[in-house]
């Protein structure tokens, strides 16, 4: 059936949103760097701010509730998601992280090219985007994640991920036209 979470981002405003899991059960990789992230595209939205430290307080005290790793998610809204009860324009989604089979870290997976599919403003984390990229079929051993194109046909980003590639002994990522990720950019100054 349908994800109620899904579904529930389906309904909400659609603003900024970010997208990280715990470690040892309430520890956030690059959390400055996310929120970094989703403030620049709060301001290049024009939506309501916020501050950064009242999100880590309300994700310290909901992740201090939680046993064992989570998938979190930040959505940053134009106006309260008044039809889920909310009066606040910054929501915290969770849910138990589920990693990928030991046959998928053992075996891969393939990934197909997806042409349907792009980022408007690629500079900002959009939650249309996020809801959109679940209108495709993917999720699957042959095309476990879709890769996103430019119309020239070069690879750019995993639809929840980053994308770059080891050729010759040189990493190799899009320029442009994709999400300025996390993971990313750590490993490029890496």
């Amino acid at each position: 059936g349908e994800d109620p979470l899904e579904a529930a981002y389906a309904r909400m405003p659609h603003g900024v949103y970010e997208g990280l899991r715990t470690h040892d059960g309430n520890r956030l990789f690059a959390l400055d760097r996310h929120l970094e992230r989703a403030a620049r595209g709060c301001r290049q939205r024009g939506l309501p701010g916020w501050e950064p430290l009242d999100v880590r307080r309300a994700l310290a005290r909901v992740l201090d509730r939680h046993a064992g790793d989570l998938r979190v998610r930040i959505d940053f809204l134009p106006s309260p998601a008044v039809d889920l009860g909310g009066t606040g324009t910054v929501l915290l989604g969770l849910r138990p992280l589920v990693l990928p089979s030991e046959d998928i870290y053992r075996e891969g997976v393939g990934v197909q090219p997806m042409t349907e599919l792009f980022r408007k403003d690629p500079e900002v984390k959009g939650a249309a985007f996020a809801t959109q990229r679940h209108a495709h079929q993917w999720d699957t051993r042959d095309n476990y994640e879709p890769i996103l194109t430019s119309a020239e046909g070069d690879l750019l980003e995993g639809v929840m991920s980053n994308f770059l590639a080891i050729q010759g002994g040189v990493i190799r990522t899009a320029g442009g036209g994709v999400l300025p990720g996390i993971t990313r950019q750590v490993v490029l100054e890496l």
